[in-house]
Protein backbone atom coordinates (compact mmCIF):
# COMPACT_ATOMS: atom_id res chain seq x y z
CA UNK A 1 0.00 0.00 0.00
CA UNK A 2 1.01 3.57 -0.92
CA UNK A 3 1.22 6.61 1.39
CA UNK A 4 2.85 9.55 0.37
CA UNK A 5 4.51 12.50 2.33
CA UNK A 6 8.60 12.24 2.00
CA UNK A 7 8.23 15.53 2.46
CA UNK A 8 8.08 15.23 5.81
CA UNK A 9 11.07 12.82 6.23
CA UNK A 10 13.83 14.09 3.56
CA UNK A 11 16.74 16.05 4.64
CA UNK A 12 17.19 18.78 2.25
CA UNK A 13 19.76 17.15 0.07
CA UNK A 14 17.09 14.80 -0.56
CA UNK A 15 14.12 16.86 -0.69
CA UNK A 16 16.15 18.98 -3.68
CA UNK A 17 16.60 15.98 -5.16
CA UNK A 18 12.93 14.21 -5.17
CA UNK A 19 11.70 17.47 -6.20
CA UNK A 20 13.72 17.05 -9.44
CA UNK A 21 12.44 13.45 -10.00
CA UNK A 22 8.75 14.63 -9.09
CA UNK A 23 9.02 17.55 -11.88
CA UNK A 24 9.80 15.06 -14.06
CA UNK A 25 6.29 13.72 -14.10
CA UNK A 26 7.15 11.20 -10.96
CA UNK A 27 4.67 10.86 -8.43
CA UNK A 28 6.86 9.82 -5.82
CA UNK A 29 5.59 7.62 -2.11
CA UNK A 30 6.17 4.94 0.55
CA UNK A 31 5.52 1.21 -0.41
CA UNK A 32 5.89 -1.83 2.42
CA UNK A 33 7.30 -4.94 0.99
CA UNK A 34 7.43 -8.10 2.05
CA UNK A 35 11.24 -9.54 2.28
CA UNK A 36 12.28 -12.73 3.08
CA UNK A 37 12.57 -14.39 6.73
CA UNK A 38 9.01 -12.31 7.30
CA UNK A 39 9.87 -9.17 7.89
CA UNK A 40 8.94 -5.88 5.66
CA UNK A 41 10.64 -3.02 4.16
CA UNK A 42 9.36 0.50 3.40
CA UNK A 43 10.66 2.33 0.54
CA UNK A 44 9.81 5.24 -2.09
CA UNK A 45 9.07 4.54 -5.53
CA UNK A 46 7.03 6.94 -8.20
CA UNK A 47 3.26 5.58 -8.16
CA UNK A 48 3.27 5.30 -11.89
CA UNK A 49 5.90 3.42 -13.30
CA UNK A 50 7.07 1.65 -10.57
CA UNK A 51 10.53 2.12 -10.13
CA UNK A 52 12.77 2.94 -6.51
CA UNK A 53 13.34 6.59 -6.23
CA UNK A 54 17.09 5.39 -5.56
CA UNK A 55 17.37 4.04 -8.96
CA UNK A 56 15.97 7.18 -10.78
CA UNK A 57 18.35 9.56 -12.54
CA UNK A 58 16.60 12.73 -11.68
CA UNK A 59 16.49 14.20 -15.52
CA UNK A 60 14.60 10.58 -15.84
CA UNK A 61 11.13 11.51 -17.11
CA UNK A 62 8.55 9.08 -15.55
CA UNK A 63 7.02 7.22 -18.36
CA UNK A 64 4.37 5.36 -16.94
CA UNK A 65 2.56 9.20 -16.69
CA UNK A 66 3.68 10.43 -19.77
CA UNK A 67 1.84 7.47 -21.41
CA UNK A 68 -1.54 8.56 -19.76
CA UNK A 69 -3.73 11.28 -21.42
CA UNK A 70 -4.27 14.61 -19.07
CA UNK A 71 -7.38 17.03 -19.04
CA UNK A 72 -6.36 20.35 -17.34
CA UNK A 73 -9.33 22.00 -15.61
CA UNK A 74 -9.08 25.26 -13.46
CA UNK A 75 -12.37 27.00 -12.02
CA UNK A 76 -12.95 30.74 -10.02
CA UNK A 77 -15.83 31.36 -8.13
CA UNK A 78 -16.71 34.88 -10.03
CA UNK A 79 -15.05 36.55 -13.16
CA UNK A 80 -11.85 37.17 -13.18
CA UNK A 81 -11.02 40.76 -11.70
CA UNK A 82 -9.48 43.60 -13.68
CA UNK A 83 -5.47 42.73 -14.13
CA UNK A 84 -6.29 39.06 -12.49
CA UNK A 85 -6.00 35.99 -13.97
CA UNK A 86 -6.39 33.25 -11.50
CA UNK A 87 -7.79 30.30 -14.00
CA UNK A 88 -4.76 31.07 -15.91
CA UNK A 89 -2.53 30.57 -13.15
CA UNK A 90 -3.88 27.46 -12.41
CA UNK A 91 -3.24 26.35 -16.07
CA UNK A 92 0.23 27.28 -16.21
CA UNK A 93 1.25 25.56 -12.35
CA UNK A 94 -0.52 22.49 -13.83
CA UNK A 95 0.91 22.34 -16.86
CA UNK A 96 4.31 22.75 -15.10
CA UNK A 97 3.32 20.07 -12.61
CA UNK A 98 2.17 17.51 -15.30
CA UNK A 99 4.99 18.04 -17.70
CA UNK A 100 3.37 16.85 -20.61
CA UNK A 101 0.97 18.51 -23.25
CA UNK A 102 -2.88 18.21 -22.16
CA UNK A 103 -5.56 17.07 -24.81
CA UNK A 104 -8.04 19.26 -23.39
CA UNK A 105 -8.08 22.22 -21.09
CA UNK A 106 -11.37 23.85 -20.07
CA UNK A 107 -12.06 26.64 -17.34
CA UNK A 108 -15.78 27.79 -15.87
CA UNK A 109 -16.39 31.36 -13.71
CA UNK A 110 -19.06 29.89 -11.47
CA UNK A 111 -19.53 28.97 -7.98
CA UNK A 112 -19.03 25.49 -6.93
CA UNK A 113 -21.17 25.97 -4.00
CA UNK A 114 -24.28 27.36 -4.84
CA UNK A 115 -24.25 25.25 -8.22
CA UNK A 116 -22.79 22.78 -10.12
CA UNK A 117 -19.86 24.61 -11.02
CA UNK A 118 -20.21 24.96 -15.16
CA UNK A 119 -20.36 23.86 -18.73
CA UNK A 120 -16.28 23.89 -18.32
CA UNK A 121 -16.43 21.24 -15.87
CA UNK A 122 -18.58 19.05 -18.06
CA UNK A 123 -16.52 19.04 -20.86
CA UNK A 124 -13.41 18.65 -19.47
CA UNK A 125 -15.12 15.50 -17.52
CA UNK A 126 -15.97 14.14 -21.43
CA UNK A 127 -13.24 14.44 -22.36
CA UNK A 128 -11.04 12.89 -19.74
CA UNK A 129 -13.65 9.85 -20.09
CA UNK A 130 -13.62 9.88 -24.26
CA UNK A 131 -9.76 9.51 -23.65
CA UNK A 132 -10.02 6.86 -20.65
CA UNK A 133 -12.63 5.13 -23.14
CA UNK A 134 -9.44 4.99 -25.80
CA UNK A 135 -6.57 4.71 -23.97
CA UNK A 136 -8.07 2.36 -21.08
CA UNK A 137 -7.13 5.57 -18.43
CA UNK A 138 -6.59 9.39 -18.40
CA UNK A 139 -6.83 12.13 -15.61
CA UNK A 140 -8.16 15.21 -15.07
CA UNK A 141 -5.74 17.92 -12.75
CA UNK A 142 -6.74 20.55 -11.01
CA UNK A 143 -4.94 23.09 -9.38
CA UNK A 144 -7.11 21.72 -5.76
CA UNK A 145 -9.26 19.30 -5.35
CA UNK A 146 -12.05 22.19 -3.97
CA UNK A 147 -11.75 23.76 -7.54
CA UNK A 148 -13.86 20.54 -8.99
CA UNK A 149 -17.01 21.28 -6.32
CA UNK A 150 -17.71 22.59 -2.86
CA UNK A 151 -21.38 21.31 -2.58
CA UNK A 152 -23.00 18.79 0.03
CA UNK A 153 -24.42 16.62 -2.48
CA UNK A 154 -27.89 16.41 -0.75
CA UNK A 155 -30.61 16.59 -3.23
CA UNK A 156 -31.48 20.48 -4.67
CA UNK A 157 -27.96 21.12 -3.77
CA UNK A 158 -24.87 21.44 -5.70
CA UNK A 159 -22.40 18.22 -6.56
CA UNK A 160 -19.74 17.49 -3.85
CA UNK A 161 -16.07 16.49 -4.80
CA UNK A 162 -17.04 12.97 -3.11
CA UNK A 163 -19.64 12.59 -6.42
CA UNK A 164 -17.18 13.94 -9.15
CA UNK A 165 -14.69 11.32 -7.57
CA UNK A 166 -16.90 8.42 -8.00
CA UNK A 167 -17.93 9.53 -11.78
CA UNK A 168 -14.54 9.80 -12.84
CA UNK A 169 -13.42 6.30 -11.00
CA UNK A 170 -16.21 4.67 -12.37
CA UNK A 171 -15.32 6.31 -16.04
CA UNK A 172 -11.43 5.30 -15.69
CA UNK A 173 -10.44 8.86 -15.11
CA UNK A 174 -8.15 9.82 -12.52
CA UNK A 175 -8.23 12.95 -10.61
CA UNK A 176 -5.21 14.39 -9.97
CA UNK A 177 -4.68 17.80 -7.92
CA UNK A 178 -0.89 19.94 -7.77
CA UNK A 179 -1.66 21.12 -3.89
CA UNK A 180 -3.06 18.33 -2.29
CA UNK A 181 -2.86 15.22 -4.81
CA UNK A 182 -2.94 12.60 -1.85
CA UNK A 183 -6.31 13.31 -1.11
CA UNK A 184 -6.80 11.56 -4.35
CA UNK A 185 -5.34 8.15 -3.47
CA UNK A 186 -8.34 6.69 -1.78
CA UNK A 187 -11.93 6.75 -1.10
CA UNK A 188 -11.53 8.01 2.40
CA UNK A 189 -9.57 10.47 1.95
CA UNK A 190 -11.70 12.21 -0.86
CA UNK A 191 -14.44 12.17 2.07
CA UNK A 192 -12.45 14.11 3.81
CA UNK A 193 -11.73 16.66 1.31
CA UNK A 194 -15.21 16.92 0.33
CA UNK A 195 -15.71 17.83 3.72
CA UNK A 196 -13.58 20.54 4.32
CA UNK A 197 -14.47 22.09 0.85
CA UNK A 198 -18.11 21.96 1.88
CA UNK A 199 -17.18 23.82 5.32
CA UNK A 200 -15.06 26.23 4.08
CA UNK A 201 -17.74 27.61 1.48
CA UNK A 202 -20.14 27.71 4.23
CA UNK A 203 -18.05 29.35 6.64
CA UNK A 204 -17.27 32.10 3.98
CA UNK A 205 -21.11 32.40 3.34
CA UNK A 206 -21.76 32.77 6.96
CA UNK A 207 -18.99 35.72 6.96
CA UNK A 208 -20.04 37.50 3.84
CA UNK A 209 -23.81 36.93 5.94
CA UNK A 210 -22.92 38.39 9.35
CA UNK A 211 -20.64 41.13 7.63
CA UNK A 212 -24.38 42.12 5.71
CA UNK A 213 -26.14 42.28 8.60
CA UNK A 214 -23.60 44.83 10.69
CA UNK A 215 -23.45 46.95 7.23
CA UNK A 216 -26.92 47.50 7.24
CA UNK A 217 -27.41 47.99 11.49
CA UNK A 218 -24.96 50.72 10.94
CA UNK A 219 -26.49 52.32 8.17
CA UNK A 220 -23.71 51.60 5.80
CA UNK A 221 -23.98 50.17 2.46
CA UNK A 222 -22.99 47.07 1.21
CA UNK A 223 -22.79 46.14 -2.19
CA UNK A 224 -22.16 47.35 -5.74
CA UNK A 225 -22.22 51.41 -5.26
CA UNK A 226 -25.35 52.88 -6.63
CA UNK A 227 -25.37 55.16 -9.75
CA UNK A 228 -25.39 59.16 -8.07
CA UNK A 229 -23.41 58.41 -5.35
CA UNK A 230 -20.20 58.01 -3.62
CA UNK A 231 -19.08 56.06 -0.59
CA UNK A 232 -18.03 58.39 2.61
CA UNK A 233 -14.44 56.96 4.90
CA UNK A 234 -16.85 55.55 7.66
CA UNK A 235 -18.92 53.66 5.11
CA UNK A 236 -22.15 56.10 4.15
CA UNK A 237 -23.56 57.39 1.04
CA UNK A 238 -23.31 60.81 0.13
CA UNK A 239 -24.05 62.50 -3.69
CA UNK A 240 -21.53 62.33 -6.03
CA UNK A 241 -21.33 65.74 -7.35
CA UNK A 242 -20.49 64.56 -10.65
CA UNK A 243 -23.17 61.95 -10.83
CA UNK A 244 -26.01 63.05 -8.71
CA UNK A 245 -27.14 65.84 -11.62
CA UNK A 246 -26.42 63.07 -14.11
CA UNK A 247 -28.99 61.21 -12.72
CA UNK A 248 -31.63 63.84 -11.35
CA UNK A 249 -31.28 64.97 -15.48
CA UNK A 250 -31.89 61.10 -16.58
CA UNK A 251 -35.36 60.65 -14.34
CA UNK A 252 -36.29 64.22 -15.81
CA UNK A 253 -35.73 63.09 -19.33
CA UNK A 254 -37.51 59.42 -18.90
CA UNK A 255 -40.43 61.57 -17.46
CA UNK A 256 -40.46 63.37 -20.85
CA UNK A 257 -39.77 61.13 -23.52
CA UNK A 258 -41.15 58.01 -21.96
CA UNK A 259 -38.52 55.13 -22.92
CA UNK A 260 -35.11 54.02 -21.61
CA UNK A 261 -33.53 54.05 -25.37
CA UNK A 262 -34.69 57.66 -26.02
CA UNK A 263 -32.56 58.88 -22.33
CA UNK A 264 -29.52 56.92 -23.57
CA UNK A 265 -29.81 58.52 -27.24
CA UNK A 266 -30.07 62.28 -25.43
CA UNK A 267 -27.48 61.48 -23.16
CA UNK A 268 -25.11 59.90 -25.94
CA UNK A 269 -25.97 63.21 -28.38
CA UNK A 270 -24.99 65.91 -25.64
CA UNK A 271 -21.98 63.61 -25.13
CA UNK A 272 -22.41 63.04 -21.36
CA UNK A 273 -19.92 60.23 -19.99
CA UNK A 274 -21.08 57.07 -18.56
CA UNK A 275 -19.54 55.78 -14.74
CA UNK A 276 -16.93 53.56 -17.21
CA UNK A 277 -16.36 55.77 -20.13
CA UNK A 278 -18.83 53.34 -22.22
CA UNK A 279 -21.96 53.53 -24.35
CA UNK A 280 -25.47 54.51 -22.74
CA UNK A 281 -27.92 51.43 -23.30
CA UNK A 282 -31.46 50.81 -22.33
CA UNK A 283 -30.42 48.68 -19.45
CA UNK A 284 -28.58 50.54 -17.92
CA UNK A 285 -31.22 53.62 -17.95
CA UNK A 286 -33.39 50.82 -16.62
CA UNK A 287 -31.21 49.98 -13.62
CA UNK A 288 -30.63 53.71 -12.51
CA UNK A 289 -34.33 54.17 -12.83
CA UNK A 290 -35.35 51.14 -10.82
CA UNK A 291 -33.77 51.01 -7.71
CA UNK A 292 -34.51 53.23 -5.24
CA UNK A 293 -33.00 56.82 -5.19
CA UNK A 294 -34.10 58.82 -2.14
CA UNK A 295 -33.15 60.81 -0.53
CA UNK A 296 -31.36 61.96 -4.17
CA UNK A 297 -34.69 61.54 -6.11
CA UNK A 298 -37.53 62.61 -4.42
CA UNK A 299 -40.64 60.24 -3.62
CA UNK A 300 -42.75 62.26 -5.99
CA UNK A 301 -40.69 61.57 -9.01
CA UNK A 302 -39.78 57.92 -8.47
CA UNK A 303 -42.99 56.94 -8.04
CA UNK A 304 -43.61 58.58 -11.24
CA UNK A 305 -40.93 56.70 -13.15
CA UNK A 306 -41.85 53.11 -11.52
CA UNK A 307 -45.49 53.71 -12.76
CA UNK A 308 -44.38 54.83 -16.20
CA UNK A 309 -42.31 51.88 -16.73
CA UNK A 310 -44.83 49.76 -15.73
CA UNK A 311 -47.70 51.12 -18.26
CA UNK A 312 -44.68 50.74 -20.89
CA UNK A 313 -44.16 46.69 -20.04
CA UNK A 314 -47.80 46.30 -20.76
CA UNK A 315 -46.74 47.31 -24.61
CA UNK A 316 -43.59 45.05 -24.96
CA UNK A 317 -44.16 41.64 -26.63
CA UNK A 318 -42.32 38.79 -24.61
CA UNK A 319 -38.94 38.43 -25.29
CA UNK A 320 -39.01 42.10 -26.89
CA UNK A 321 -38.77 43.08 -30.10
CA UNK A 322 -40.98 45.37 -32.16
CA UNK A 323 -44.84 44.94 -31.94
CA UNK A 324 -46.44 42.78 -34.23
CA UNK A 325 -48.41 44.25 -36.64
CA UNK A 326 -51.70 42.64 -35.78
CA UNK A 327 -51.26 44.75 -32.58
CA UNK A 328 -50.56 48.78 -33.87
CA UNK A 329 -53.49 50.96 -33.70
CA UNK A 330 -53.50 53.32 -36.39
CA UNK A 331 -55.88 56.47 -35.99
CA UNK A 332 -56.74 58.87 -38.38
CA UNK A 333 -56.85 62.58 -37.31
Amino acid sequence: MTRRGWHETADEQEARELRQLEAQGHVLGFRTTSVDGGGSLTVLICERCGKWAAGLSVHERCKGEAMIPAVIYAARSQAEQPGKDSTGDQIRIIRERIGREPIATHTDHASGFHGNRGPGLEAALQAATRAAAEHGRAELWVYKSERLARGSGRRDEARSVMEVYVDARRAGVDLRSVEDDEYFTNPMLVGIADAMAHKYSQDLSAHVKRGIASRTAKGKHWGALPYGFRKTADGQLEDDPTEAPIKRRIFGLYLEVGSYNGVARRLTEDKVPTRTGGMWGSSLIHNIIARPQEPLIDADTFAAAQRLAERGKRWVPKGGGRLPAAHVLFARC
